[in-house]
């Protein structure tokens, strides 16, 4: 249908036909989930699908997925593994504070809603020997043999990651000093390693005879076999599935473009699985080889000629600014921090991974009684890696507590974008396309500063068993009500809405607002907080209960003259007090309403 338009017609036809396939995974990777009323018992008879972290597990019946979480560390399941028991079910509520891990976002990108309260034993009745459960089955091997070959926890750990895919057991100290000095992605299986290992089969082909184009097809089993065996994480399938392209386009003497394999990489994951738009590691993924693909042609033909050592580590430069501007945005929204000089020191981290990868397969693949003579290469080569991000680390430019909001995001792509578009060709209509996107995204940036700097709002967090009440006003905040050792949860809020501490002063904060015995009032409402300490109730339109307080220490003789027109309970409550003010609110025609349910809430002051 395109070949009907006009050539320059043609490319814009391309750019709304792939928002428009773009959109319709996004509407089928958000589809409706199944509800299933809480006060019903339901016999669960599936099987194990992943083992998270911390005695945690995805199960599956049919094709639904449910979270599991078990307090008894002495018990464990295996993926494959079939389990029947007594349940109920509840859904997954999103009760985050801002900034903080989403849990509920994170099961939602494995495509679970709703999670398992066991009522009875679990029993395990036998085990599934399907394919993706029989490498899961072989990964768990290796992970014991891994263990078994080295006593250095450091080096058994990083074994796990960087050749298996498995980062369960990294400890967060070693995780910390990758993220400060921009390595994190050499703990995560991706495209990097799996290159790697496509190079060792390729170079092993060739050595054993098996030279051709058409005799290395004989590589993509075995490279599909490693993407499995790593768990198929999208970084893995992303490099497999380009690499497979390449490798039977050489093999039928095709041409290939790299951004069309890429596309089409990026077209068929999806296909199978649409929910992966919204996972984090294949936004990453993607946008890293995207950069190398158009950023790095640009800075490569800069310098010109160098002699053969500076032309060596130029082009690594390159190919690490080119894989890590694109991802500069994301990591900006997701972690709150951009690496700036980590280019350099992947110089050195790189290679020195890739040996210590190389190294460690093979003592993986070797028997028991030959690769424990062997491990000390990988054991050495650790230590190495370690010693050298410790020595540049205290040399790493970080910038910290960046939250961008998406919008942010999304004009900032579009100024890298146009700024591409400028120097792939440089022409004056595209340099006004540059001028226009940098434009918008100031004045953006300016509205959004304004916006934050107008904000008069109570904030009330979810904190489990503990309390934190914040006022944002105008720029500046006070806290109203905390308990011990909560601050660090407020902070991400703090520096997200760039808030300065509010200066002491009387009741009296300005613009008909004042403050006293823990009622905010304003010129048309008031927030009462009653905590354990003065539980004394005042007329007020918006009530908040802290640290257990029953209706009827509140209201302990009579009603008073003129109740809240909503009570709000925080996360210092207990399931016992929630019921207790959800049956006296419904008695009372009262909102009710909890942070146990919605998460944080905010109550903007008039």
């Amino acid at each position: 249908m395109l070949f009907y338009f006009p050539r320059s017609v043609r490319k814009y036809c391309d750019i709304f036909l792939l928002l428009a396939i773009f959109s319709i995974g996004i509407s089928v990777s958000s589809h409706p989930h199944k509800l299933y009323p809480e006060e019903n018992i339901y016999f669960f008879q599936g099987r194990c699908e992943e083992q998270l972290p911390y005695n945690q597990y995805i199960l599956s019946t049919g094709n639904t997925r449910f979270y599991l979480n078990l307090y008894t560390p002495e018990i464990t399941y295996h993926p494959g593994d079939s389990l029947a028991f007594y349940t109920s079910i509840s859904t997954i509520p999103d009760i985050s504070n801002p900034g903080e891990f989403n849990t509920a976002h994170y099961l939602k990108q494995k495509k679970v809603y709703h999670r398992l309260f066991p009522l009875t034993e679990i029993t395990q009745w036998h085990s599934t020997h399907l394919p993706s459960f029989s490498f899961k089955q072989f990964r768990k091997s290796l992970i014991r043999k891994s263990q078994i070959l080295t006593q250095d926890s450091v080096c058994h750990m990083l074994i796990q990651a960087l050749c298996l895919g498995y980062k369960n057991d990294l400890d967060a100290d070693t995780k910390h000093l990758f993220i400060e000095t921009g390595t994190i992605h050499l703990l995560a299986v991706s495209g990097l390693h799996t290159g790697a290992i496509y190079l060792f089969l390729l170079y092993l082909f060739r050595y054993i005879g098996l030279y051709g184009p058409k005799k290395e097809l004989c590589i993509l089993p075995l490279l599909w076999m490693y993407a499995c065996l790593t768990g198929l994480s999208p970084s893995v399938v992303r490099a497999a599935t380009i690499l497979s392209f390449i490798s039977i386009g050489k093999a039928f003497n095709k041409n290939y473009i790299p951004l069309n394999a890429l596309a089409a990489s990026a077209f068929f994951t999806l296909l199978l699985h649409p929910h992966l738009l919204q996972s984090l590691s294949f936004l990453l993924s993607y946008s890293a080889y995207t950069g190398i693909l158009t950023i790095y042609p640009l800075l490569h033909r800069l310098p010109g000629k160098l002699p053969p050592v500076l032309s060596h580590l130029y082009n690594s430069c390159c190919v690490s600014i080119a894989a890590q501007i694109p991802t500069l945005p994301i990591a900006a929204y997701y972690f709150h921090t951009i690496p700036l000089n980590s280019f350099l020191i992947n110089i050195i981290a790189i290679p020195l991974a890739t040996l210590f990868l190389y190294s460690s397969a093979i003592c993986l693949v070797l028997p028991v009684a030959v690769a424990q003579y062997l491990i000390i290469i990988p054991e050495n080569l650790c230590r190495l890696l370690l010693y050298t991000l410790r020595l540049f680390h205290p040399f790493s430019i970080n910038l910290h507590q960046l939250y961008p909001t998406p919008v942010c995001v999304l004009l900032g792509y579009v100024c890298l974008c146009c700024l591409l578009y400028y120097l792939s060709q440089r022409k004056k209509i595209r340099l006004i396309y540059n001028i226009l996107s940098l434009t918008i995204f100031i004045a953006y940036l300016t509205i959004l500063n304004l916006r934050l700097s107008s904000q008069k709002e109570v904030v009330i967090f979810h904190l489990h068993q503990k309390t934190g009440i914040l006022l944002n006003y105008k720029g500046f905040y006070t806290i109203l009500t905390e308990t011990p050792s909560v601050k660090n949860k407020l902070q991400p809020y703090l520096l997200s809405r760039k808030l300065k501490p509010l200066p002491p002063q009387n009741n009296y904060l300005g613009e008909s607002l004042w403050l006293y015995q823990s009622h905010l009032q304003t010129s048309q409402d008031t927030i009462g907080i009653l905590t354990p300490q003065n539980k004394i109730y005042a007329p007020c339109q918006s009530l908040i209960i802290t640290g257990n307080l029953h209706p009827k220490q509140v209201f302990p003789d009579t009603m008073p003259i003129s109740l809240p027109s909503r009570i709000i309970l925080d996360g210092s409550n207990n399931k016992s007090t929630r019921l207790k003010w959800n049956v006296f609110c419904q008695e009372h025609n009262i909102v009710f309403r909890t942070t146990s349910t919605e998460g944080y809430i905010r109550l903007s002051l008039k």
